[in-house]
Parts: structure tokens; C-alpha cells; sequence
């Protein structure tokens, strides 16, 4: 499942993103700063750019 973590970032994305992976997932990690994590540098208040995001990488589950 492709799978959008907002925060990834931060101390439960940088534990939950590799798991996600780990377990087959393709996950795309979405936060404001820039880390390990991150597949995608922005904020979750840009509605086109989550849109977006869900649109292209054919997302089937947000993990917020």
C-alpha cells in the first residue's frame, strides 16, 4: 500500500516511516523540515500540495 506519513520528521515519523517500509509498504513522508524521513519538504495546511501528493503517489492511507 502507498502510504502518506504527515510529520514524518518528527519523533513517531522517524520511528513509523522505516517500519512502514520494512513491512512493504512505499511510504512518502511529508513535513515541514527536512530529515532522514522526509520524501517531501512542505506543510499538511497546503491542501493542493496534499492533494497532490494523494493524486500522484496513488496514496491509499494517511498516517497524520
Amino acid at each position: 500500500m502507498n502510504i502518506l506519513v504527515t510529520g514524518s520528521s518528527g519523533w513517531l515519523g522517524q520511528t513509523l516511516v522505516p517500519r512502514l517500509a520494512r513491512d512493504g509498504h512505499k511510504v512518502v513522508g511529508l513535513d515541514p523540515e527536512a530529515g532522514a524521513t522526509t520524501s517531501l519538504v512542505g506543510s499538511v495546511v497546503d491542501r493542493a500540495l496534499v492533494r497532490r501528493i494523494i493524486r500522484d503517489e496513488g496514496i491509499g492511507a494517511i498516517v497524520h
